[in-house]
């Protein structure tokens, strides 16, 4: 952020200092509770409507309440969700279409005069709209064009300079409009530093507390099966984690298995059959769009974490490609499963100083550790599980409910916000 954006946007927190916050609104476009920042939403929605605020959720599209609170396990009757209207046109033009319906949404929003705005949704280009502004980020985006060709950079140039006159009423653009940034992990505000320039407060997200189950030989990887690849794409890397475990013939013949598990789309069929394929004759099972309780009792039975995105590509030139925080981790601790996690971002972060399993960084190390876990006594075993349990309750709602407090100012007796522009 520039010098004479701090100081402006100072100016405004100085005139709205300790404002009360009555009535809060937070954005996620496409809603329901089945993924991470869904689930986030809801959850911090839940926990402003606790602390007595008249809250609503605003949406374009969303899943029935019923299945909302399905998927939740909990009701949502303390919040409201609001459906935002469409563009009357839709335009061909990708840029064109995304400015309407940021004019759009920021108006039907803006027209509510919430004392408190939210932004869940990933790499959203929505502008602050309320009094007080927060940006929950997942990893920052792009803020400047990266188009090379001249004719095309122009006609972005002026689709983002109409942005900022029309919707985002900040000429420095919509990020500016937000007087906190918060992040999933601090490997995410270290990037919100560099690629942002502004200082970013780490909110982890709220993640589910699972059952340990009587363990088997079972080593268990959860993320999505994700055909693009690239050396800047987010991919879980469960090829790699199918070479690995062909190399652990000794482990096969104790009886152990490797269990790869996660949703996938019509578009990820191909890569799925590859996975099988390569896969054969292994002891290997690959859960593709299993059912909440099925990957929860996945996870509760193994007794080895494997999570590897990231592996083939490079954290610092291509960060996004990285796990960001990892919800899958923490949901394995909390079961006492024992993680062996790739050692950059969001999973090495979460598993911390634990040198019983301390995150890889080549193939040899992941299959050292795996072979070493997998023959630990059992006693030694439980103890280990004990810590992963400890540790992922760093991570549970009360935790997040008490950092959201926090950092607006809703303490016992109070309901308010100060914030802080870095």
């Amino acid at each position: 952020m520039s010098e004479s954006a701090s100081r402006n946007q100072s100016d405004v927190l100085a005139e709205a200092d300790r404002v009360p916050i009555r009535t809060a609104g937070l954005y996620f476009p496409v809603l329901n509770a089945r993924g991470g920042a869904e689930r986030l939403t809801l959850v911090m929605a839940l926990e402003l409507a606790k602390a007595g605020i008249e809250t609503t959720i605003f949406a374009s599209r969303t899943a029935s309440v019923a299945e909302i609170e399905d998927d939740l396990g909990e009701s949502i009757e303390s919040i409201t969700i609001e459906m935002l209207p469409a563009p009357m046109k839709a335009s061909r033009r990708r840029a064109v279409q995304q400015l309407s319906i940021d004019r759009v949404e920021a108006a039907a929003i803006r027209a509510r005069r919430p004392d408190l705005f939210i932004n869940c949704d990933y790499h959203s280009t929505l502008p602050g709209c309320g009094r007080l502004n927060v940006f929950y980020c997942h990893f920052p985006h792009e803020l400047h064009i990266q188009e090379m060709h001249l004719a095309r950079r122009a006609y972005l140039g002026a689709i983002e300079l109409a942005k900022r006159t029309l919707v985002d009423r900040n000429i420095r653009g919509s990020i500016d409009t937000y007087q906190q940034i918060w992040a999933n992990s601090h490997f995410t505000a270290d990037n919100v530093k560099v690629m942002w320039a502004r200082s970013a407060d780490v909110v982890y997200p709220p993640c589910d507390m699972l059952m340990p189950l009587a363990k088997e030989r079972r080593i268990v990887a959860v993320g999505r099966f994700q055909s693009g690849r690239g050396p800047g794409v987010p991919h879980k890397s469960q090829g790699y984690l199918i070479d690995a475990f062909r190399r652990l013939t000794d482990l096969h013949t104790e009886g152990w298995r490797l269990q790869l598990v996660g949703a996938a789309s019509a578009d990820d069929e191909s890569f799925v059959t590859a996975l099988r394929e390569q896969s054969a004759g292994l002891p290997i099972d690959i859960m593709v769009n299993a059912s909440r309780r099925d990957v929860t009792d996945a996870l509760g039975a193994a007794s080895i974490f494997w999570h590897a995105q990231g592996v083939e590509s490079d954290a610092i030139a291509h960060p996004r490609s990285q796990e960001h925080f990892g919800i899958s981790t923490v949901e394995a601790m909390s079961a006492g499963v024992l993680p062996l996690v790739y050692g950059e971002a969001g999973p090495a972060e979460i598993v911390g100083n634990f040198a019983a399993f301390a995150p890889w960084s080549s193939l040899a190390e992941l299959l050292e550790s795996t072979r070493r876990l997998a023959r630990l006594p059992e006693a030694h075993r439980d103890t280990l599980a004990q810590r992963c349990i400890a540790r992922a309750r760093d991570f549970d709602r009360d935790h997040f409910g008490t950092q959201v407090q926090l950092l607006l100012g809703l303490g016992p007796g109070s309901n308010r916000i100060e914030t802080v522009v870095s």
